[in-house]
């Protein structure tokens, strides 16, 4: 009888444990809550380069210009590009695009800061416009394409 007993109760104890109702682990992606959602998407800089021809038969030419982008997604990566293109007919490389200096990493905001791995900037947004402060010298403002 002590036999059946200890069988009943050691069945009953691991039953407890292998229960069917335990819920799977499911993993989730948590969204930082540290993200103006107002900075989504892609902004170009209202601000193109233009760089002239300094020798030659063509000087004083447009030769190229240079437009630039960045972009802040909800997971907190952020990405910025440059794209060049070659504007003199005189050149062998006209029309020609292409992406320069390509750089991401992470960011988040706080009070009208945007923060990075390197660098802080102040910021502004009015309707499709973004303005970044690096400091009282030097400013730049986007568009939201």
């Amino acid at each position: 009888m002590n036999k059946i007993l200890y069988i009943f109760l050691t069945l009953s104890i691991l039953s407890v444990g292998c229960s069917k109702e335990d819920d799977p682990i499911q993993l989730t992606q948590e969204t930082p809550s540290d993200l103006d959602q107002n900075l989504y998407g892609i902004w170009k800089n209202t601000n193109e380069n233009t760089e002239y021809i300094t020798s030659g038969p063509f000087i004083g030419e447009e030769f190229y210009q240079e437009k630039y982008y960045h972009s802040f997604t909800s997971n907190g990566q952020w990405n910025s590009w440059t794209i060049q293109t070659f504007v003199n007919p005189n050149h062998n490389s006209y029309g020609d695009t292409s992406t320069l200096e390509e750089l991401t990493g992470v960011w988040w905001s706080q009070d009208n800061y945007i923060f990075f791995v390197e660098n802080v900037w102040e910021y502004s947004i009015s309707g499709n416009t973004l303005t970044l402060t690096e400091s009282e010298q030097y400013s730049s403002t986007w568009t939201k394409q």
